[in-house]
């Protein structure tokens, strides 16, 4: 096995997925001068309108009923109080001197108080999104800071350096392995809780990472701009051969900030916009990722960067003969043999899959290329890695549940809420209508009212089970409080399918299990409605005839009849939980670890140590089975298949849905053969194998889909 392990492998290098620079870091200004740029001002009668639009999307929009959660209301109905009042007055359409900050000339604090105000929520899906240029901007500094535990304490380790990029010389021994104690005139842990304090974390967990993240890298477009141009730290060095030392930057570190380039998915033809309706994603942490990834490209390394080599690995390249593996989007695959302890190898080697996010612009070939490579792996186990995975396209994250399980997948179902606004919201998208039975709420009748639409999924439950399960061994899923949005859906299909155990450095996941959606993606949908009807109408008169009964010309649901220089992010549907109230709570881990200086400055070295040592376990409960076609083809109205089969008891055989299986049979380990007579082309075009492990032929323990063709 593990000659042929070797045919498929490849020297380690930059993960294909990079494809071309998403972030202008040629372009990057120092934050002062990114803030001096000439860009549009808005003015008061613009502010108002903005600040109008926002309070009628949370009070009869946003999933959580205000009062359960933070309540941005009141930051925001001040602001429309005071803006009232200016423009009543008179005031010219800039802000003159006097007054609250965010109504002087500059609107850079009218964009920090609206953000503020969504703030409270806790929610990362929704906030407030200023224009051009925040929108696509991240402030960063050029070093990467992660916790670890030393000793009981957790401490702060510059995890990587940026040296490449020509505005600033850090100290030469500040480099990575460091260790930052203050920052600023604060000691570290202070400064990591204040700065978590300003994030929209759901948990105390997810405050503190995404607190720690943003000391580094700021996404503009949903945090305010850092106060200062630069950040004076202390460190400790590296001791080296002397005793280590600590020292303070001469000079504050400066804040750059990196334009985003890249169009996002929810811009372009009509038919991508579902794709734009069916996101779970916490876009800032998308932007930082994107910003990371660019910069590590310029740096020459890795996603992963190869440090220490803790473990040996592997680039899987090869799919079977000579095509090469076209890896998944935003995916790192390698073959790993961590560490047994005492610095041994356990000369075992395992799968270990990165997945860094879920926004990807093509379902299919994601879920086609994750289902290949995931076949390659060794029958040892998987280790799949989905810490800080902000989320993107629900759909393909619950896709990706049924390749490594026999069972049925049935989508998460979600619910809108029960108002006037999100009625007419349904009525003007038509994903919204099909995407399930009864997914409109409905109106509060005698009785008690609902609150909630009836649940339906955002996912269709065909496409989640049409590829079907491609790997039979063990699998251990790795999470952290920054995995959020659509990444805790496919986390809570792990733990409900029981398709393996969850390792997590922290308690729980980030706490966002909704789906969001954009002013500017409902405005799309309805100049695409206005357009169709304009289309269907026009055709008509054509014929001499009236319209359809049933065709009505779309209207726009809230306030403001027009696009906005900025935009909004709702979460526009949710999960309930068992009690019928909505979840807005995390995954909770199966098993613990704390990150260690070894994890973060060695590859992960004690993580996949922790990881491997639960595939173990997992083996021991449960053997792994084997299940594939060597070869199948058609003679005639024949279907011919040789099936290879380890750790199964009975092998049956099926035409598309059929119930009834066209072969029953009991079999040993090895590769066996299977003819189907009576074929027909234009009803057969799927091959069905189940595995049994036991006489009773219940339940599968390994399933196998093969399109015929």
């Amino acid at each position: 096995m593990a000659e042929d392990q070797n045919k498929n492998v490849a020297s380690r290098n930059v993960p294909p997925f990079f494809g071309d620079a998403q972030v202008d870091l040629e372009t990057a200004k120092r934050l002062d001068k990114f803030l001096e740029q000439r860009r549009r001002v808005l003015n008061l009668e613009k502010r108002l309108e903005i600040v109008d639009d926002a309070i009628s999307v949370v009070e009869d929009l946003y999933i959580t009923k205000i009062g359960e959660s933070g309540d941005p209301l009141e930051g925001l109905r001040t602001l429309q109080r005071e803006l009232k009042e200016r423009v009543d007055a008179g005031a010219n359409n800039y802000a003159g001197k006097g007054g609250p900050d965010w109504l002087r000339e500059d609107d850079l604090e009218f964009h920090a108080e609206m953000i503020r105000a969504f703030t409270g929520l806790r929610d990362l899906h929704t906030g407030y999104v200023p224009p051009p240029p925040f929108d696509k901007a991240v402030a960063f500094l050029p070093f990467e800071v992660e916790a670890c535990w030393e000793g009981g304490e957790r401490k702060y380790i510059v995890s990587n350096v940026y040296k490449k990029l020509p505005w600033y010389n850090l100290p030469k021994d500040f480099e990575r392995g460091v260790e930052v104690i203050r920052w600023g005139e604060d000691p570290m842990a202070k400064a990591v809780e204040m700065s978590g304090d300003k994030t929209s974390g759901a948990n105390a967990a997810t405050k503190l990472s995404l607190g720690l993240d943003r000391m580094t890298a700021v996404p503009l477009a949903r945090a305010r701009c850092p106060l200062d141009w630069g950040v004076k730290l202390t460190y400790r060095t590296m001791p080296g051969e002397g005793q280590a030392e600590e020292k303070e930057t001469e000079e504050p570190v400066p804040w750059y900030v990196a334009t985003i380039q890249s169009e996002d998915p929810e811009v372009g033809r009509r038919n991508e916009t579902w794709r734009a309706l069916g996101q779970g994603l916490d876009d800032g942490r998308e932007a930082v990722r994107q910003l990371r990834r660019t910069v590590h490209q310029q740096e020459g390394q890795a996603w992963l960067p190869e440090r220490a080599k803790p473990a040996d690995r592997k680039l899987v390249s090869n799919v079977r003969a000579d095509k090469v593996l076209e890896m998944p989007e935003h995916c790192e695959a390698s073959i790993v043999t961590p560490y047994a302890g005492d610095n041994a190898r356990s000369g075992e080697e395992y799968g270990y899959i990165r997945i860094r996010s879920f926004k990807v612009a093509n379902h299919r070939s994601y879920v086609r290329k994750f289902a290949r490579l995931v076949a390659q792996m060794p029958l040892n186990g998987i280790i799949l890695d989905v810490r800080d995975n902000p989320g993107g396209l629900i759909l393909a994250a619950e896709r990706l549940l049924q390749i490594f399980t026999p069972e049925y997948i049935k989508p998460q179902e979600m619910v809108f809420r029960n108002t006037g606004l999100s009625r007419k919201v349904i009525k003007l998208v038509p994903e919204y209508r099909w995407r399930g039975p009864d997914q409109a709420p409905k109106r509060p009748g005698r009785g008690k009212p609902r609150h909630y639409s009836k649940p339906a999924p955002i996912s269709s439950e065909i496409l989640c089970n049409n590829v079907g399960q491609h790997y039979y061994g063990p699998v251990v899923l790795i999470t952290n409080a920054l995995s959020y949005s659509a990444t805790e859906l496919f986390a809570a299909g792990f733990k409900k399918y029981e398709i393996g155990k969850v390792l997590g450095t922290e308690k729980k996941t980030g706490g966002g299990r909704s789906n969001v959606v954009t002013r500017s993606t409902l405005w799309k949908n309805f100049e695409h409605a206005k357009r169709a009807f304009g289309t269907l109408k026009d055709a008509a008169a054509a014929q001499g005839e009236k319209p359809q009964d049933w065709l009505r010309e779309p209207k726009w649901p809230l306030k403001l009849e027009r696009p906005l220089d900025t935009d909004l992010r709702v979460t526009i549907r949710g999960v309930l939980s068992d009690g019928g109230k909505l979840h807005n709570g995390g995954v909770t881990r199966d098993f613990p670890h704390r990150m260690t200086r070894a994890d973060v400055l060695e590859d992960n070295k004690d993580l996949l140590k922790t990881a491997a040592d639960l595939l173990k376990e997992l083996k021991k409960e449960r053997s792994p089975c084997q299940l594939r076609e060597t070869s199948c083809y058609k003679e005639g109205d024949t279907i011919v298949a040789r099936i290879k089969t380890g750790n199964i008891d009975i092998l049956k055989l099926f035409l598309d849905q059929e119930n009834k299986a066209r072969v029953t049979a009991h079999v040993a380990n090895g590769v066996h053969p299977y003819e189907i007579r009576g074929w027909d082309a234009g009803k057969g075009k799927l091959l069905r194998l189940e595995g049994y492990s036991d006489d009773n032929g219940t339940t599968p323990v390994a399933t196998r889909k093969i399109r015929l063709q």
